[in-house]
């Protein structure tokens, strides 16, 4: 199970707050697509994330053949 954390920009950084933008402005749309391939090339199968305001770029992977099972936290 791949994180997406990271993918969404939510970094655990404590006393450096510029982390959690530096990761948003890495990880472009493209660069998550890329992501989501190399997890499955890898064995990957699913991925941990938050449904996010802007989820197009999984949408994307699903579009071009991708499985990658997408596994989100609901609310209780």
């Amino acid at each position: 199970m791949m994180g997406g954390n990271l993918i969404a920009g939510y970094a655990h950084a404590r006393e450096l707050p510029y982390v959690s933008t530096l990761m948003r402005r890495y990880n472009t749309p493209g660069k998550i697509r890329q992501t989501l391939e190399l997890g499955e090339q890898n064995g990957m199968t699913a991925i941990n994330s938050w449904v996010m305001d802007d989820n197009s770029q999984l949408f994307d992977h699903w579009k071009n053949g991708g499985k990658m099972k997408w596994v989100f936290p609901g609310e209780a």
